[in-house]
């Protein structure tokens, strides 16, 4: 930049004149918003472990559901602890596929409803995590996510 006072033809200096001599007219379509940083993504590692924990919460709720159906008894009647209930699949991990059914059903509704905030978020550039899945105590199996 440079200041150059100037004389006109009637001998009165000419109003102080800042000009950058360089300056080029930007296009606003080519300057890009401010980026915020953002550090390199990680293994979202709790996230999935916590989704793994949820999973085989709900699947074994999911075994005394099925199995009281089966038996033709309300769920959680029987006089077992709730550490037999957990034991009872763990010992026994073919009871688990009776779960299955129960556990998929109740965390696709979940995910389906969580990814939607996860992309919505996304889509408006929010700074979003992956859902977290929080594994819950009897009868829930989840306390959602």
């Amino acid at each position: 930049m440079r200041a150059s006072p100037g004389n006109d033809e009637r001998g009165e200096p000419d109003p102080v004149e800042i000009l950058d001599v360089e300056f080029q007219p930007v296009d606003v379509r080519e300057v890009r918003p401010y980026e915020f940083y953002r550090p390199p993504e990680k293994f979202p590692w709790i996230p999935v472990a916590l989704f793994v924990v949820t999973l085989l919460s709900t699947t074994i709720w999911g075994v005394e559901f099925s199995r009281s159906f089966a038996q033709g008894v309300a769920p959680f009647s029987e006089d077992m602890t709730l550490w037999s209930m957990f034991a009872e699949p763990l010992k026994h991990p073919s009871l688990l596929v009776l779960g299955l059914p129960f556990s998929v059903a109740l965390l696709t509704i979940l995910m389906a409803h969580e990814l939607g905030h996860f992309f919505a978020g996304r889509y408006y550039g929010i700074d979003v995590t992956y859902p977290f899945f929080l594994p819950g105590l009897p009868p829930i199996g989840t306390f959602g996510a």
